[in-house]
């Protein structure tokens, strides 16, 4: 987590200021000259990552650390390759898609960038499969924050210099180089030296690990390409600035993937070692859902209220067309609360990916269903693709939540999730009443910020969303942790003190 927020800080700072440089119409465009590449690397390594972690982790768990350095090795080296096959593919193909999908033919001088952009985040989605597998989360967090300072150097002085769009182009892939060279190099150099011949075929390790991510991967491919066709679907009806607007509104959500990503990441890891250990996973998954719950929901509500005091504060006026958009996209995230970014890495860890599959896929179908109807036949454009991700977004978490309680005995404890939407839900209406309250700018985030948080965790406790046991997990957990475990100590220290003076009992 302390690695995910200094990359964030430094990736929405980047993102910032090429978003207010570049203004709506050319960062429309910068947007749509990685739909292409995008929809390539939908099909990168044919889930091969996914079982680079859980393999890892599983050999690891067992002290076969020979059978875990080879299959290791093994699956970068064909990520790798399946990178450059990608590469060559976007040089003959983006100018067909960017043509006959997205209606544009002034992208074609971006091809040869963002084709070495596919093969820097092949390298970069090996890297980190393999760091979290290992459980070098450290390493791994410092190589994010190092693309998120990459970024921020190379875009923006390249906009200045005159290079417009170009430069913005340049920036981004050159960070992902810079990223993928610094954990290939500390990867081979300190995790995965030295011989390691266990006697096992390259064949039969790639047939095992394509194997086990091939239904995770085909769910990953249908729910990545149905998030590509929102913004085809949106490129055939509105202009390149609306285009720039819902760029803008998911660059602030993405607040909500990247801290959720510092914490399920790794889970995916932690259940395949529960795995390997013949571990209780049933109460595994309710905490994990549950503590996560208590990470995301509040941002999501507090991105649902704030929407226009922090649209005024990033991007100016020019963008006020995406306020409303960023309220619905907040929305669309709500269901984290019921597990939707946790669920992949418990179906994965555990090693049924084509659970994965199966909700991924729902969801995918749903956007094509619901997609033309609400943006093109219903005319709501941008707000109508929102909804679609949405509606998306609720029939995934449901189906992922039934498979694992159904198939795999999770437990799922609801009360707790509910006290923690009311905090969250009752924190979010005081913001309204705090937005009334004039005050310019940066002054009006940070007292809504502060406010909102301090009523949320004094109303998480009293409404029941965590308890004393809760407190002892979480602190037990965050012993060993320097950056971010001074800070929780203190957040549940507060909770502990709440809690013993509202007079509720431990258990």
């Amino acid at each position: 987590m302390a690695g995910t927020f200094l990359s964030t800080a430094f990736t929405a700072a980047g993102t910032i200021i090429i978003t207010r440089l570049l203004g709506p119409d050319g960062y429309g465009i910068y947007t749509l000259a990685f739909v292409a590449p995008s929809i390539f690397l939908q099909f990168l390594g044919l889930g091969v990552t996914l079982a680079i972690t859980r393999y890892s982790a599983f050999y690891l768990s067992r002290g076969e650390v020979n059978r875990a350095v080879q299959i290791t090795r093994r699956g970068i080296a064909f990520l790798l390759l399946f990178g450059v096959g990608l590469a060559l593919l976007n040089l003959l193909a983006a100018p067909i898609v960017e043509s006959v999908l997205l209606k544009r033919t002034n992208l074609a001088p971006y091809t040869a960038i963002t084709s070495i952009f596919i093969m820097a985040t092949a390298a970069t989605q090996a890297a980190t499969f393999a760091f979290v597998g290992w459980g070098s989360i450290k390493l791994l967090s410092t190589f994010s924050v190092l693309q998120g300072v990459a970024r921020l150097a190379i875009g923006p002085p390249l906009i200045l210099l005159g290079l417009g769009v170009y430069g913005a182009v340049v920036g981004h892939a050159g960070s992902y180089c810079v990223e993928s060279g610094a954990t290939l190099l500390t990867l081979f150099a300190f995790k995965l030296k030295g011989s390691a011949e266990t006697g096992v075929s390259w064949v039969d390790d790639l047939r095992r690990m394509i194997g086990l991510g091939l239904p995770a991967f085909s769910g990953g491919i249908a729910s990545g390409l149905a998030a590509q066709y929102v913004t085809i679907l949106l490129a055939s009806v509105v202009t390149n600035t609306v285009i720039g607007d819902y760029q803008a509104a998911i660059n602030v959500s993405v607040a909500i993937t990247l801290v959720s990503s510092g914490v399920t990441t790794v889970l995916t890891r932690s259940f395949a070692t529960l795995d390997g250990l013949k571990a209780d996973i049933g109460p595994a998954f309710d905490y994990a859902v549950r503590y996560v719950s208590f990470l995301l929901t509040p941002l999501v509500l507090f991105l649902l209220g704030s929407a226009a005091a922090l649209f005024n504060v990033l991007y100016t006026s020019f963008y006020a067309g995406g306020i409303i958009l960023l309220q619905l996209t907040a929305l669309s995230y709500l269901p984290v609360t019921f597990g939707l970014t946790m669920l992949p890495s418990f179906l994965g860890g555990l090693g049924y990916s084509r659970f994965t599959m199966f909700m991924l896929v729902a969801g995918a179908v749903s956007v094509l269903i619901t997609g033309p109807i609400l943006v093109i036949w219903l005319g709501l454009g941008a707000d109508g693709a929102v909804l679609a991700i949405l509606v998306s977004n609720v029939i995934s978490t449901a189906i992922g939540v039934f498979l694992a309680v159904r198939y795999l005995h999770a437990q799922l404890t609801i009360r707790p999730l509910l006290g923690i939407i009311a905090a969250g839900v009752a924190s979010l209406m005081a913001l309204t009443l705090i937005e009334q309250v004039a005050l310019p700018g940066i002054p009006s985030i940070l007292l809504e910020s502060s406010a909102f948080t301090v009523l949320y965790l004094s109303l998480v406790p009293l409404f029941r969303g965590l308890g004393f046991d809760d407190l002892n997990r979480l602190q037990a957990s965050i012993e060993r942790v320097r950056l971010v475990g001074p800070v929780m100590h203190l957040i549940l220290r507060y909770e502990r003190w709440v809690l013993t003076k509202s007079g509720i009992q431990a258990g």
